[in-house]
């Protein structure tokens, strides 16, 4: 019995001193900020927060390490000031661009700011052509465009995206988005640059502030939507 009494008091013992251990390690407080931008304006990225992602490999921690994420916010900005200190492969991923083939390299150290900046190519450029409010229908129309037109996906659809907020693509609302969907499902090349894409967004609640883009999206793996700038519908 006492034999047993000991080896359990061993174990406590050990597993007390592990836990303290654990608990002494820093907190991590490396921070890693930036946006991404689009190659052909130089702006930031038109983008809803949606998927969009940094993926960063720890590669002072281990040979192979997992990744791990940072989010992009809407307005294509990015701030973490929770990470760990150490050398990082970093890579933008999930949004609606030609692939990002080369990570960059980026090295955060303890209570300090890093900056990197990462820049993409668009798959679509989508335009508002002309938009008018009649009663509680909005008639709106847009154009689609693309800075590189070899190799790209075939286009799937445009659709308007409407939210209350401005936060809209991420938090649109599907009743006013959804079934107004147009179907293209051609190559950028038998689209003619003239070509305009109209559609009528009814049922507008009365009194209420909307906001609204149009959206398109390419078959690649992501189906990610290019997005146009935000408009504010006001509904008398």
């Amino acid at each position: 019995m006492k034999r047993i009494k000991y080896t359990l008091w061993t174990i406590l013992c050990l597993t007390t001193a592990v836990s303290c251990a654990l608990d002494n390690y820093d907190e991590p407080d490396a921070r890693f900020y930036g946006k991404i931008i689009d190659a052909t304006t130089g702006e930031n990225f038109i983008m809803s927060s949606q998927g969009l992602q940094i993926r960063m490999w720890e590669i002072s921690y281990k040979a192979n390490p997992s990744p791990r994420n940072v989010n992009v916010k809407d307005d294509a900005t990015f701030n973490n000031n929770k990470l760990f200190p150490g050398e990082y492969q970093a890579l933008v991923t999930n949004g609606a661009f030609w692939p990002v083939r080369d990570t960059v390299v980026v090295r955060l150290e303890s209570g300090k700011a890093t900056e990197q900046n990462f820049t993409v190519t668009p798959y679509l450029k989508v335009s508002i052509a002309d938009y008018h409010l009649d009663g509680t229908t909005l008639n709106i129309s847009g154009k689609i465009s693309a800075p590189i037109a070899e190799g790209l996906p075939r286009v799937l659809d445009i659709r308007p995206f409407v939210a209350i907020t401005k936060y809209v693509g991420s938090a649109n609302i599907t009743a006013y988005s959804d079934p107004f969907r147009i179907d293209i499902n051609k190559n950028i090349g038998e689209i003619p640059p003239e070509q305009v894409f109209s559609m009528s967004i009814t049922g507008l609640l009365p009194g209420r502030t909307f906001y609204v883009r149009l959206g398109a999206r390419v078959d690649d793996s992501f189906k990610a939507n290019n997005f146009s700038e935000i408009i504010e519908i006001q509904v008398p």
